[in-house]
């Protein structure tokens, strides 16, 4: 495979990665579209802290400190994640490496999947409370207010844009852990050639992955951070504007619209979730193929079985010695069990905040 190949993604690749790969064939344009997004995204940053301190000093029913300073938060955070986020997307070559990496034929293991069917509702599911909020809140309270909570929604669909992005390059990992483990459990009698060009393609895999975790742990960490902060900030603007008296208005906007931010927020952490799951589940499957294939050689027949149990030795270890995860360094693993993580840190500040709120 020459590392300077063209990548070219049919149709069947996600919109996101096609993007991507496009731009980062492009250097010069990749780095003025990053530079862009940046500026972009303090200047409206600025403009909505302004604006909406303006706002909250206006409306006496709208102000509260302790939902302005989570507000505030959640707003840092949506900015750090895009920012720390299209950075390592548009400005480092590894996602083109990972991309040559996974689109390159090996006749052995078949074809690849390109895309899942689940992406387009990470890809669309968000529009629906940035939408009904936006009407409402415009319809009730005008432009010249709307103006400066207008940022927010912008770049929580930013977010979750490259959260997609993100989830689209994990994926690609993961099929090809899956194509592999595929191949070993329905070929235990692969020959010794086959099994050497497998175990060449996974020992690359692996370093592809542990690249990938190098390069996305500082946007992995702030998701998770950015999700916990985001379910806060509805959680408290729940509290506030429907738990007491606001008038009809704010109570109907903040019934419709925080509750389904909220859930939208989940679903996006849900689905990371459950990509790194599976991607840890074809981890440890590599492992008890080997092991089965393994226990089922006899040694004493035939020439070619050594070397067939070379191979496999060679794919097991790398299986139990590398870390088959999406992980963030000593911080936390992306599976399952970081929601329960996400649902007791929301837990524990929502007693918290509740007893400021309501007293």
């Amino acid at each position: 495979m020459s590392a300077g190949r063209t990548v070219v993604l049919g149709r069947g690749f996600p919109l996101e990665l096609r993007l991507l790969s496009a731009l980062l064939q492009r250097k010069r344009l990749a780095r003025a579209v990053a530079l862009g997004a940046l500026l972009l995204h303090l200047g409206s940053l600025l403009h909505s802290l302004q604006g909406k301190y303006w706002v909250y000093s206006r409306a006496s029913q709208l102000r509260n400190d302790v939902v302005i300073f989570i507000n505030t938060v959640s707003d840092l955070l949506l900015v750090s994640v895009n920012v720390l986020g299209l950075l390592p997307l548009l400005g480092s070559p590894f996602l083109l490496e990972l991309l040559r990496f996974c689109t390159a034929p090996l006749e052995v293991l078949g074809p690849s999947r390109a895309c899942s069917p689940w992406i387009n509702l990470l890809r669309f599911g968000p529009l629906l409370p940035i939408v009904t909020g936006g009407w409402l809140f415009s319809r009730n309270a005008g432009w010249a207010s709307y103006q400066y909570f207008l940022g927010r929604q912008v770049w929580y669909y930013v977010m979750n844009l490259v959260v997609c992005a993100f989830i689209c390059a994990a994926l690609q990992l993961k099929w090809q852990f899956t194509r592999i483990n595929d191949f070993l459990g329905r070929r235990g009698g692969a020959s010794a050639a086959q099994l050497q060009l497998v175990a060449a393609r996974f020992s690359g895999l692996c370093n592809l992955l542990d690249e990938f975790n190098r390069t996305f742990k500082a946007l992995m960490v702030l998701v998770v951070m950015c999700v916990t902060g985001s379910v806060l900030h509805n959680c408290t603007s729940l509290i506030e504007y429907a738990a007491k008296p606001k008038g009809a208005a704010v109570k109907l906007a903040t019934f419709l619209t925080q509750p389904l931010f909220a859930l939208t927020t989940v679903g996006q952490a849900a689905v990371v979730a459950f990509v790194g799951e599976g991607l840890e589940e074809e981890g440890e499957r590599t492992t008890r193929i080997c092991f089965t294939l393994l226990n089922q050689l006899d040694h004493a027949q035939g020439k070619s079985e050594p070397l067939v149990a070379r191979e496999l030795r060679f794919i097991l270890e790398h299986s139990r010695a590398r870390k088959i995860c999406l992980h963030a360094g000593g911080f936390f693993r992306l599976n399952w069990g970081i929601l329960g993580s996400i649902t007791s840190t929301v837990a524990t500040y929502s007693i918290v905040i509740i007893q400021f709120l309501l007293k």
